[in-house]
């Protein structure tokens, strides 16, 4: 590392991995040998199992989070696919209800012209087209 920094982006940005390093390894010499003049150090040995072992959890843990966060992503555009189809479906149902309504009115229209031509044959007004109902005799 170059003096402890960590690259941006990095999971653990902000935090000076290398004072955690030397505050895990403290007392521990560098250089494998260095108090016991060529004779690997056994102490030394097992803090760097020890401590290889802690970046391999917590590696195994980012992967873990990495891999839920890009199963929840996934499910948020199931949902999101959802919920743009059933817009969809909403935005064809406006469409036809207005088709629907459209054709009620041209139909409620027909009706009262068919009304008020059978009127005019029979000789009487309707209630249809607004006037009194009444019976002619022929």
């Amino acid at each position: 590392m170059d003096g402890g920094s960590v690259p941006p982006g990095s999971v653990i940005e902000g935090i000076d991995a290398a004072a955690l390093v030397s505050s895990d390894l403290q007392g521990v010499p560098e250089q494998v040998g260095e108090k016991t003049a060529g004779k690997p150090d056994k102490k030394l040995a097992d803090e760097r199992l020890k401590f290889d072992g802690e970046i391999a959890g917590i590696r195994g843990e980012r992967d873990a989070f990495c891999q839920r966060v890009e199963m929840l992503e996934n499910e948020l555009q199931k949902v999101t696919d959802q919920f743009t189809g059933i817009q969809s479906e909403r935005d064809t149902m406006k469409t036809a209800y207005s088709s629907l309504e459209r054709a009620n009115i041209d139909l409620t229209e027909n009706l009262r012209e068919v009304g008020i031509a059978r009127d005019k044959r029979d000789g009487s007004s309707s209630a249809l087209s607004g006037g009194a109902h009444s019976s002619v005799s022929r």
